[in-house]
């Protein structure tokens, strides 16, 4: 089971988005600390994957890892 701000998280980048940290906050309104959390506890379990951000190399994006096909 993840903490709360995992599972906000984890609604906020569903249908395939992609959010840096920033993108995050705005969209779900928890503290940038918070978000930092839910990340990590995302990150811990493989849920979510990290990506480039070609347009500023200084922010990394997030998005749902993709689900295996059963």
């Amino acid at each position: 089971m993840f903490p709360k701000s995992a599972q906000v998280i984890l609604e906020a980048l569903e249908n395939g988005k992609m959010l840096d940290r920033a993108g995050l906050v705005a969209e779900t309104g928890l503290n940038p600390r918070t978000i930092w959390y839910g990340l990590r506890k995302l990150k811990e379990q493989n849920k979510i994957i990290e990506k480039f951000n070609w347009k500023d190399a200084r922010k990394v994006l997030y998005m749902l890892k993709p689900e295996a096909p059963s």
